[in-house]
């Protein structure tokens, strides 16, 4: 007996027949983005039907932007189920102990679209804008820790609020090479319309800049780093958003004491569980102990109970008169009073929790 079909003639001979065929393989196009990549997982048509391809294995190969062990910071969304994230497997292929492939498993295929998504709140770009390393452990907090960029190379920050053009920026950072002059442009997230710019960084220092020109609020914004040597590199230490000089109050975190009761209360007591500071009356209070209070309060037990500990050990640690004396300085250039040694005191007093005030809130908003 023959079959004729539309493409071969087949004569069945025997009782049973093996057919044997081949259909395309599945195609996986990729695009980059912004936070990562889309992937497309296609199943091909052959003579106008679609196979039944089920439980498909997908991959794909990433920067090496996080170690093993970090793949919390990875999520993959099925687009075409409601975004539904979906497990997946990494893998370190190079035995680095950075991450630089992953798989997933498509339960079925026509086509589907899987959105890789990395999760930083501080991105180091390439000069293509592309990810190529998380660097948020570096440049959240000072703590002389310092991620290195280099020449045309971005640094991409998210902050927790939306800044508008009353505020202002700051940058701890300093050459690699020492005799190196750099600056960083700063622009909105993929936007070309330069907003400010940290002029002459040639030596480790903090540099700060307004956002007055930025047009429209918003959270996330390109660092650029640019030198008329191509192979100079910048070292950052910390990266974040200001509260402005002439306030004290900000955010809610408000700043009250003096008066010869000798305290002084830091509020609100939520999230970070500060009541008050008990020193000695203020006629006996000597400079050495006005520095030492942030470790009081470390010690206080209810800080132990209701707030971050490790956090309020940072603080401490930058709290150094030097830094002190340059806020006093500052302020004191600014007003024409002249205080009695008593009131002086307090006012050091007051101003001193400003500055520990100021780095308390820096710290919140990348947390």
């Amino acid at each position: 007996m023959t079959i004729l079909t539309s493409e071969v003639a087949v004569a069945i001979q025997d009782e049973f027949v093996q057919i044997d065929y081949e259909t395309p393989a599945p195609t996986i196009t990729e695009q980059i983005t912004d936070t990562g990549k889309i992937v497309t997982v296609s199943s091909p048509t052959s003579g106008g039907l679609t196979p039944a391809y089920t439980n498909v294995l997908a991959y794909t190969n990433i920067s090496e932007i996080y170690k093993v062990g970090q793949e919390s910071k990875i999520k993959i969304k099925w687009v075409n189920n409601e975004s539904q994230e979906i497990p997946f497997t990494v893998y370190d292929l190079n035995n680095n102990s950075k991450i630089d492939y992953i798989e997933w498993t498509v339960p079925y295929l026509s086509e589907q679209i899987f959105e890789i998504t990395f999760i930083s709140k501080a991105f180091k770009l390439n000069q293509n804008k592309n990810i190529i390393e998380d660097i948020y452990d570096q440049v959240y907090s000072q703590d002389n820790i310092w991620a290195t960029v280099e020449n045309n190379q971005y640094v991409r920050v998210v902050f927790e609020q939306i800044l508008d053009n009353t505020k202002n920026i700051t940058v701890y950072a300093k050459p690699t090479d020492v005799g190196h002059l750099l600056t960083i442009e700063m622009y909105a997230k993929n936007e070309i319309e330069l907003i400010a710019t940290f002029k002459n960084i040639n030596n480790e220092n903090t540099y700060k800049i307004y956002l007055t020109n930025l047009q429209t609020p918003t959270d996330a914004f390109d660092f650029k780093i640019v030198s008329s040597s191509p192979d100079s590199k910048i070292d950052i230490d910390y990266i974040a958003n200001s509260i402005d000089d002439s306030s004290i109050d900000n955010d809610n975190y408000n700043l009250s004491g003096g008066g010869t009761s000798g305290w002084v209360s830091f509020n609100p007591i939520e999230p970070i569980g500060i009541e008050s500071i008990e020193i000695e009356p203020i006629e006996q209070v000597t400079p050495e102990q006005i520095i030492q209070a942030p470790q009081q309060l470390i010690a206080s037990p209810s800080i132990e109970e209701s707030a971050p500990k490790k956090m309020l050990e940072k603080l401490a640690n930058k709290f150094e008169k030097i830094e002190i004396d340059k806020k006093l300085e500052k302020t004191e250039a600014n007003t024409n009073i002249q205080p009695t040694p008593k009131n002086w005191l307090e006012n050091w007093l007051a101003r001193i929790f400003t500055v520990w005030q100021e780095y308390l809130i820096k710290y919140l908003r990348w947390n």
